[in-house]
């Protein structure tokens, strides 16, 4: 189990955990900045194939802020950093958690400014590093 605990705030906290089946994977924990502390956590896998050859892939758990960059809690850069973790990989990668953004007005019911804001920074993500949205 890898983790990076939420750090408290005014409004609540969050973190993010991952769990991996001992034995399946081969697991290297990739260092993060300490700006995205509590926010992501990436792992190098060595996912095993039927002929014993094996694949590498990154996997990066996070929990985006609502408003990247947008608030006095957030004001680190998230999505630069996260795009930084999927460039650097060697081989493939993901993204898995909760996003706190849709790409579509109709995936969201909320008329916020924050909703807009968080849109952008998710789509420049996905542009930056040639990401679909799946």
């Amino acid at each position: 189990m890898y983790k990076t605990p939420g750090r408290p705030l005014n409004k609540g906290k969050w973190g993010v955990i991952i769990s991996v089946r001992r034995g399946i994977f081969n697991v290297q924990p990739v260092p993060t900045p300490g700006t995205l502390r509590g926010r992501a956590i990436a792992l190098d896998l060595t996912v095993s194939t039927e002929d014993n050859r094996g694949f590498n892939h990154r996997l990066i758990g996070i929990y985006s802020p609502w408003i990247p960059g947008g608030s006095v809690d957030d004001e680190q850069p998230f999505w630069p950093e996260i795009t930084s973790l999927c460039h650097t990989a060697k081989f493939s990668w993901s993204v898995y958690g909760d996003f706190n953004a849709t790409l579509l007005t109709s995936e969201s019911s909320s008329t916020s400014p924050g909703i807009f804001r968080s849109r952008i920074a998710y789509t420049h993500f996905l542009e930056s590093t040639d990401g679909p949205d799946v």
